[in-house]
């Protein structure tokens, strides 16, 4: 079909936690070295189909001002274990709560078993750290226990991770590219030099 169609591109909603850092854990160049490229997107390409991540450089802080700001808060479909909707008790729907939580979505922290996320906050290194730390630190109408799980890492410098990642910018085909970003920088600026340098030597397994 890509034939019949003439399909040249296929995005992918990946975010930088996936694409460069090991979900948040340690830094992975996959921009900066076209053999740890996702080997999905080695194949694609290959075959003469590009596949690329518009937010391949954005964070889930950017993503979700994205999604707030253009109303589909209640629309966008992160978990489906309550019958095809968000549980509200997993790990996924507490740090997307609190992503919206950050441009004062209404959401209702009370619902987790504070057990079973005390234990997860408490996990080294934690699981998309980057998110939970800045925005734990950046709300205050959230319950207590979450800011006291983080407490040893919550000092952490995360404001790289509210711009975009420019060297992501390296697979977008090139006939698009200039509007893509265009698009991307309404809702957030880009990383300088101190910033991409902070970024590539991020490493929470230390």
């Amino acid at each position: 079909l890509s034939a019949d169609l003439n399909i040249k591109n296929i995005c992918c909603g990946q975010v930088l936690a996936s694409s460069s850092m090991g979900n948040g854990k340690k830094y992975f160049p996959q921009f900066l070295d076209e053999k740890r490229r996702n080997r999905w997107e080695r194949f694609y390409n290959h075959i003469g189909l590009n596949m690329f991540s518009p937010t391949g450089g954005c964070s889930e802080l950017i993503t979700s001002k994205i999604i707030y700001r253009n109303n589909l808060a209640d629309k966008v479909l992160y978990c489906e274990r309550d019958k095809g909707n968000p549980c509200y008790k997993c790990t996924k729907c507490l740090r997307k709560g609190l992503e919206l939580k950050l441009h004062n979505y209404n959401y209702n922290f009370n619902r987790f078993d504070q057990n079973f996320i005390t234990k997860f906050l408490n996990s080294r290194p934690l699981y998309f750290a980057h998110i939970f730390i800045h925005t734990i630190k950046n709300l205050d109408d959230i319950p207590s226990y979450l800011k006291e799980s983080i407490n040893d890492i919550i000092h952490i410098d995360t404001n790289c991770f509210t711009k975009i990642y420019t060297k992501s910018f390296k697979y977008f085909p090139e006939d698009i590219k200039e509007r893509i970003i265009n698009e991307l920088t309404k809702y957030a600026d880009l990383m300088n030099e101190e910033d991409e340098n902070y970024l590539e030597n991020w490493d929470m397994t230390k």
